[in-house]
Protein backbone atom coordinates (compact mmCIF):
# COMPACT_ATOMS: atom_id res chain seq x y z
CA UNK A 1 0.00 0.00 0.00
CA UNK A 2 0.99 3.31 -0.90
CA UNK A 3 0.63 6.34 1.77
CA UNK A 4 0.65 10.23 1.30
CA UNK A 5 1.75 13.05 3.72
CA UNK A 6 1.27 16.45 2.46
CA UNK A 7 3.49 18.91 3.88
CA UNK A 8 3.47 22.81 3.54
CA UNK A 9 6.32 23.64 1.13
CA UNK A 10 8.63 22.47 -1.07
CA UNK A 11 11.47 23.13 1.66
CA UNK A 12 9.36 20.85 4.07
CA UNK A 13 9.40 18.19 1.99
CA UNK A 14 12.48 17.80 0.80
CA UNK A 15 14.05 18.55 4.38
CA UNK A 16 11.29 14.93 5.48
CA UNK A 17 12.61 13.28 2.84
CA UNK A 18 16.30 13.93 3.50
CA UNK A 19 15.71 12.88 7.45
CA UNK A 20 13.51 9.92 6.59
CA UNK A 21 15.93 8.66 3.95
CA UNK A 22 19.04 9.39 6.88
CA UNK A 23 16.59 6.60 9.01
CA UNK A 24 16.73 3.94 6.10
CA UNK A 25 12.94 5.07 5.06
CA UNK A 26 12.38 4.89 1.15
CA UNK A 27 9.81 7.86 0.17
CA UNK A 28 10.03 10.68 -2.76
CA UNK A 29 8.55 14.11 -3.07
CA UNK A 30 6.29 15.36 -5.55
CA UNK A 31 4.71 18.66 -6.25
CA UNK A 32 0.98 19.10 -7.37
CA UNK A 33 0.05 22.30 -9.00
CA UNK A 34 -4.10 23.04 -9.00
CA UNK A 35 -6.66 25.94 -9.00
CA UNK A 36 -5.39 26.52 -5.86
CA UNK A 37 -2.21 26.97 -5.73
CA UNK A 38 0.70 24.29 -5.09
CA UNK A 39 0.86 21.16 -2.96
CA UNK A 40 4.01 19.32 -1.63
CA UNK A 41 3.35 15.58 -1.16
CA UNK A 42 5.50 12.62 0.15
CA UNK A 43 4.90 9.35 -0.96
CA UNK A 44 6.32 6.18 0.46
CA UNK A 45 5.22 2.19 1.19
CA UNK A 46 7.32 2.01 4.19
CA UNK A 47 6.05 1.72 8.20
CA UNK A 48 3.49 5.37 7.86
CA UNK A 49 2.95 5.52 11.97
CA UNK A 50 6.98 5.15 12.39
CA UNK A 51 7.75 8.00 9.52
CA UNK A 52 5.12 10.27 11.45
CA UNK A 53 6.81 9.75 14.75
CA UNK A 54 9.86 10.66 13.16
CA UNK A 55 8.30 13.76 11.86
CA UNK A 56 6.43 14.95 14.62
CA UNK A 57 9.59 14.34 17.06
CA UNK A 58 11.90 16.84 14.30
CA UNK A 59 9.26 19.58 14.37
CA UNK A 60 7.96 18.85 10.32
CA UNK A 61 4.20 19.48 9.95
CA UNK A 62 2.36 17.11 8.16
CA UNK A 63 -0.93 16.24 7.33
CA UNK A 64 -1.82 12.47 5.91
CA UNK A 65 -3.70 12.49 3.11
Amino acid sequence: MQYTIELLSMTHAKKAQTLLSSKGYTCSVKKVTNKNGCSFYLYTKDDINKMEKILLENGIVFKRV
